[in-house]
């Protein structure tokens, strides 16, 4: 497995992935509504907009994408991983590759929103929650924070 920038090749890929993950993982415990809204911002054509305002990377295996996440200043996201690699380290490798650039560019944290899924994930990683975010009444994201 190696990580490398993304380019406008990978979108369609990438967005398979992002919107089978959210719907085969995320549904346990975020609203349908919800996963619903975020396969549309990361279909093909938006990941494209994404990618000239994010730098965004791509863990790729055996010429498949595997896992994405992009950085924008010290915000990470689009932290997603192919369903049937999770629990193998690839997340773990992604997460220490964007923290590793951001400290090099000078920044002393890191911030990012979980979904209910991730939120174990990133505590493990280090992250603090700051703030729950609920939509409809429903919890959606929560606002983390790591020192670099």
């Amino acid at each position: 497995m190696h990580i490398r920038k993304f380019n406008e090749n990978d979108a369609e890929e990438a967005s398979k992935l992002i919107c089978t993950t959210l719907m085969k993982v995320n549904t346990k415990d975020s609203p349908l509504f919800a996963i619903k809204e975020q396969c549309s911002e990361y279909s093909p054509e938006e990941i494209k907009k994404l990618s000239k305002k994010r730098e965004i990377f791509v863990a790729v295996e055996k010429n498949k994408i595997i896992g994405t996440a992009a950085i924008e200043k010290n915000y990470i996201c689009s932290v997603f991983m192919d369903s049937s690699m999770i629990g193998k380290g690839i997340g773990k490798q992604l997460m220490k590759n964007t923290e590793s650039i951001l400290k090099d560019r000078g920044y002393k944290k890191s911030i990012l929103t979980s979904g209910p899924t991730a939120l174990g994930f990133y505590k493990k990683l280090g992250y603090k929650e700051i703030k729950k975010e609920y939509q409809r009444g429903q919890l959606t994201g929560i606002e983390m924070k790591k020192k670099l």
